[in-house]
């Protein structure tokens, strides 16, 4: 398992909120990477897929993985809070909507 932390834009300008929580992560796994968050859709926009941007391993009792996955941008918000739902809803992710 590794926690991953990633943003989503409604837009290339406008930040929307930010996604975590823990996925598996096949291991090894390096920046550059990509990981499977979500079964993509047919026809949908998002891939299911994203590249790792930094990670971290923290040491201690259990060693944990924190990863940096790169930016989300959908083309409406509307699309935004339907990724966001599936996200909570199929994945057990965190969203964090930004004021």
């Amino acid at each position: 398992m590794a926690s991953i932390d990633f943003s989503i834009f409604s837009s290339p300008t406008k930040a929307y909120g930010s996604v975590s929580g823990e996925i598996d992560v096949p291991e090894p796994v390096s920046e550059g990477n990509e990981v499977f968050i979500l079964q993509a859709g047919k026809g949908d926009w998002f891939s299911g897929k994203l590249k790792i941007v930094f990670m971290n391993r923290l040491q201690g009792d259990s060693e944990k993985t924190v990863i940096g996955l790169e930016d989300v941008v959908a083309p409406t918000s509307e699309a935004a809070r339907d990724l966001i739902i599936r996200l909570e809803n199929e994945v057990g992710l965190f969203f964090d909507k930004y004021d």
